[in-house]
């Protein structure tokens, strides 16, 4: 049984569209990474302190 044109249509722009999604979202990963590098870094901001109970 053939299926009809329009659902192949549709069914070819959802992978295609997949596809194009995961590059972008690799993409952002990757910013968000070179991003986070920087920052940590960065010799302005001051180091994390450790809160510990003192009992």
């Amino acid at each position: 049984m053939k299926l009809p044109p329009c659902l192949t249509r549709r069914l070819l722009c959802a992978t295609c569209d997949k596809t194009a999604l995961d590059r972008k979202v690799l993409h952002l990963c990757r910013c968000f990474r070179e991003v986070n590098k920087c920052l940590s870094s960065c010799p302005c901001r001051k180091p994390p302190h450790d809160k510990k109970c003192k009992k």
